[in-house]
């Protein structure tokens, strides 16, 4: 506003005098006449677009995490255009006219000039508005809204390509522009679960692990509960308390260089050391060293459940279901039934046995990270409409600390790892899962709509 304020001190500040002005008919007379003229400058009108009649009642819906803005839609008629705008609270319907200004009221902050305050907009009225659009071209609509008793503007800029359109919303304040690509809802798109592992084995994993969840697409973390860094992975959640989380119950510790033990006195899922086992079903690199080949009792595997579940329900509350680490909860029949029993008694959903989600996934082996995104990207081309997907993949860091854990036939953990962080936090994956209409889901969000 400093124009404004210039034009205070130029002609408004010297006016002021210590005694009355006199009267002047003749200049009063001229300011009246010019307030009369006064106006809001209108839009060009330009002739409508075939696409009003196509598009008018659709709907385009961004579904992704973390999104002031789910959906839009654009209501054609009598030349006004009814705005919708769709937030994770609540919908904005503001009308705009065609070669003329439609006022109305809106509960929609406008631009803001002061970043910092804006806590301080609340229990506010409605805002004043008058809205005009034209159409620049026949995929191009352009509709302004005026904040009136504010010099607040805003400009939304729709560029419309078949299914999908591009929005940009603009500001008097900013030459910045937020941008997003939306898509024309689909009545039952596929819901996927980006399921990230192993939280607690390492601190790399831990970083990792939040950073794909607060800058990515993954929606559920799994936590392992008498790993080494499971004290960090408990303050890390209580700073995230949005995000899902899961018990990924273990009874196993696979790599060379950093182990775990049982919680609970379980002779028979111990190696001579006190350790878990390395590995869950017999291997050729660590022979003897399974608990497969071991003589385990269904009483011991129950015992370190129930304790693990009692941790984890201690220092995360929230915990939503239970998961098996390298197939700890279904390897046998009888600990498969076993643990749906022992779920059901802490009120947990046994995810791996008992959840109707059907497992997605793509070739990892052998290819460039680059390689890796576009393979995870087509693999979304194969999800159906109206069915819920998981991805389980386990994020990490390339790092001195993730170089050093391995075990034989797995040695490239940290190239690996560091590869599916960058496919979750991957702007090219985020943009392909709005342009693709997936909506992104977490365990939570799936056992809630199962128990309705």
């Amino acid at each position: 506003m400093q124009s404004e304020i210039n034009l205070v001190w130029k002609y408004i500040l010297p006016a002021f005098k210590p005694k009355k002005l006199p009267a002047n008919q003749k200049a009063l007379a001229s300011l009246k006449g010019r307030i009369s003229q006064l106006a809001l400058n209108v839009p060009q009108k330009n002739a409508s677009s075939t696409l009003e009649s196509k598009i008018s009642g659709t709907t385009f819906g961004v579904i992704a995490k973390d999104r002031g803005l789910e959906s839009i839609s654009l209501d054609f008629k009598n030349n006004i255009c009814y705005l919708s705008l769709k937030t994770d609270s609540t919908t904005h319907r503001i009308p705009f006219g065609s070669g003329k200004w439609e006022y109305s009221e809106t509960t929609k902050f406008g631009p803001y000039l002061v970043a910092r305050a804006k806590a301080n907009r609340s229990n506010l009225p409605p805002f004043k508005v008058a809205g005009s659009y034209t159409w620049k071209d026949d995929n191009n609509l352009e509709l302004t809204l005026r904040y009136i008793e504010s010099p607040h503007t805003e400009t939304i800029k729709c560029t419309f390509d078949g299914d999908k359109v591009a929005v940009e919303f603009a500001n008097i304040f900013s030459k910045s522009s937020k941008n997003g690509v939306l898509r024309k809802n689909l009545t039952n798109p596929p819901k996927l679960i980006v399921r990230g592992d192993d939280m607690g084995f390492s601190h790399s994993g831990n970083e990792a692990l939040i950073k794909c969840y607060k800058e990515g697409i993954e929606t559920s973390i799994e936590v392992i509960v008498p790993s080494p860094w499971f004290p960090e992975a408990v303050k890390l959640l209580e700073q995230n308390k949005t995000i899902d989380v899961g018990l990924h119950f273990a009874i196993t510790a696979e790599w060379d260089n950093i182990k775990w033990r049982p919680l609970t006195d379980v002779p028979s899922l111990r190696n001579k050391d006190g350790y878990f086992y390395p590995m869950l079903f017999h291997n050729n690199n660590y022979p003897q060293q399974a608990v497969m080949d071991n003589a385990w009792k269904l009483a011991d595997v129950e015992k370190e459940l129930r304790a693990q579940i009692e941790m984890a329900l201690k220092y995360i509350p929230r915990l939503s279901h239970i998961s098996g680490h390298m197939g700890s909860t279904a390897f046998s029949p009888e600990v498969k039934e076993m643990t749906k029993r022992v779920a059901k008694e802490y009120n947990l959903t046994m995810i791996d046995t008992d959840s109707g989600i059907n497992y997605t996934g793509f070739d990892f082996r052998n290819k460039t990270t680059e390689e890796r995104i576009q393979a995870f990207i087509a693999m979304l081309d194969k999800l159906e409409e109206g069915k819920t997907y998981v991805y389980v993949e386990h994020p990490g860091l390339d790092n001195d600390e993730l170089r050093a854990i391995y075990h034989i036939g797995y040695e490239d953990v940290a190239k690996g790892r560091q590869d599916v962080t960058h496919i979750f936090t991957s702007d090219k994956v985020k943009e392909a899962i709005e342009q693709k209409g997936i909506q992104l889901v977490s365990y939570k969000d799936v056992i809630k709509a199962m128990k309705q």
